[in-house]
C-alpha cells in the first residue's frame, strides 16, 4: 500500500446529499493508469461505524464546514417576540427621557 500512486478528482461540496460523483486514478511501475468512478455507494457519513472482517483504506474528502451534513443544515431562527422588541422600544425611550431630564435639571441650577 506504500507504493501506491493513487489520485482522487471528486466534486465541488454541494447541498445535495443524495449525490455524488468522482473518479479514482491509480498508476502502477509500468505507467498504466486505471480508472474507476466513485459514486454515493463508494461513501460514509460521520459517524459512521464500520465492521468489516478485513482491511479498509479510506481517504477523508471532505472536512470542515465543508461536508454535506453541515452544508445541508441551517441556522435556527432567531426567537425575538414583539414583546421584547415593545420592552426595548420602551427601554430606549425611557432612557432618552432621563437623559432630557437630567439636561434640564442641571441646567436650571446652573453650570457650576
Amino acid at each position: 500500500m506504500r507504493d501506491l500512486d493513487a489520485s482522487i478528482i471528486a466534486q465541488s461540496p454541494t447541498r445535495h446529499i443524495y449525490y455524488f460523483s468522482g473518479e479514482l486514478i491509480t498508476s502502477s511501475f509500468t505507467d498504466n493508469c486505471e480508472r474507476k468512478q466513485l459514486s454515493l455507494e463508494h461513501t460514509m457519513w460521520m459517524s459512521t461505524v464500520l465492521t468489516s472482517q478485513c482491511s479498509v483504506y479510506a481517504i477523508l474528502v471532505y472536512t470542515g464546514q465543508e461536508t454535506r451534513a453541515k452544508l445541508n443544515s441551517k441556522s435556527a431562527p432567531s426567537k425575538f417576540g414583539r414583546f421584547d422588541v415593545a420592552l426595548n422600544h420602551t427601554a430606549k425611550f425611557l432612557f432618552l427621557v432621563m437623559v432630557v431630564v437630567t439636561v434640564w435639571l442641571v441646567s436650571v441650577a446652573g453650570w457650576d
